[in-house]
């Protein structure tokens, strides 16, 4: 399954058989560096299929909105807002990332209308503005370490489909800063068109058998969802973990304390990543999806974690994600209300 991580940019790797559900497992709580590449899983179906390059350009958009404002990488257009002083911060940011951060490639252009896009509430899909750098800029945006995208087709009716599946998988490959990821159902490969991307391609039975948590989600599957978290942002995937940074950097009194997504040892030998951390007052803060309810396994296994860490000397604060999206600042009070126990109590 490693092998998915150092796939060659600009070339299509194929795994036939593998499903969805075994590489997200694998990679469920892996974490990356800035630079590094990110994982992210699309999810299409024969219907979208012949148009595979259009459907990945209209969900990078929708991400790209999703994750706003946490651009390139970084916290600079937290304080930008839909006005006119608003658009100009994001515009001098724009240019400040291209001039002083490793963003040659930023076409400032494409930016500054696209940020116009965001701010307003609608997906950044720049009219007039060719799909190869479209595609290139909406990467860059979203996660400056470059994708791994990793394309999961449910099934394939026709050559005519699996002709405009494979023209649009090189397509992406050949325009993006990106590897790309087939995973090709059982009985597929007899259509002709696929032999163009079908040699070396690996054995999914085989990968599956090396990993022990291909267990099969139950919970409702996004048609895009990233894999693994980047340390010290918080999670593409979580709305509220993004609506809890935005409220945490414009905090005084909280913003210099707590980092998004960090590794931490505890006394058992252990190590997990957390959604948010004060390591020197060794305070953590877990926000929790849905899945963390549905799954017995997982419920039990936040709860062994919790001991070890307690265990470690650290406290640990748990929030719904239900919770901070419908009353954000309780939430940050509650955080507050664990950073004075602390401090009182050192």
């Amino acid at each position: 399954m490693e092998a998915i991580l150092h796939a060659r940019a600009g070339k299509v790797s194929v795994y036939i058989g593998l499903s969805s559900d075994a590489v997200t497992a694998h990679f469920s709580g892996a974490d990356f560096a800035i630079h590094e590449r990110l994982p992210l899983m699309v999810r299409i179906g024969p219907e979208q299929a012949m148009e595979t390059d259009d459907e990945v350009l209209a969900l990078l958009a929708s991400t790209a909105l999703d994750n706003w404002p946490f651009w390139y990488g970084g916290e600079g257009f937290l304080t930008c807002e839909n006005t006119s002083a608003g658009r100009e911060l994001a515009r001098i940011e724009i240019h400040h990332i291209r001039k002083d951060g490793p963003f040659h490639d930023l076409a400032p252009d494409w930016a500054e209308r696209a940020v116009d896009l965001v701010l307003s509430g609608r997906p950044p899909s720049v009219a007039g503005i060719p799909a190869q750098i479209q595609l290139q800029q909406l990467c860059l945006a979203i996660h400056p370490g470059g994708l791994l995208m990793i394309v999961e087709i449910s099934r394939l009716d026709s050559d005519d489909q699996a002709r405009g599946l494979v023209r649009s998988l090189e397509w992406l490959a050949e325009n993006g800063p990106l590897a790309v990821i087939a995973l090709l159902p059982v009985g597929s490969t007899h259509y002709l068109p696929l032999q163009r991307i079908l040699y070396g391609a690996y054995d999914g039975a085989l990968v599956t058998a090396d990993s022990d948590r291909a267990k099969p989600r139950t919970n409702t599957k996004s048609p895009v969802e990233f894999l693994g978290t980047v340390r010290g942002r918080p999670h593409h995937n979580s709305r509220a973990e993004q609506r809890l940074a935005v409220v945490i950097r414009r905090d005084p009194e909280l913003s210099y304390l707590f980092a998004f997504n960090q590794s931490v040892e505890t006394v058992r030998g252990s190590r997990y990543c957390v959604d948010l951390v004060w390591r020197e007052g060794r305070v953590l803060v877990e926000v929790d999806g849905e899945q963390h309810y549905g799954d017995v396994e997982k419920y039990d296994a936040d709860r062994q974690r919790d001991y070890e860490l307690n265990l470690s000397g650290y406290l640990v604060l748990r929030l719904s994600s239900n919770a901070v999206l419908r009353d954000t600042p309780q939430c940050l009070d509650k955080i507050r209300d664990f950073v004075k126990y602390r401090r009182a109590n050192w």
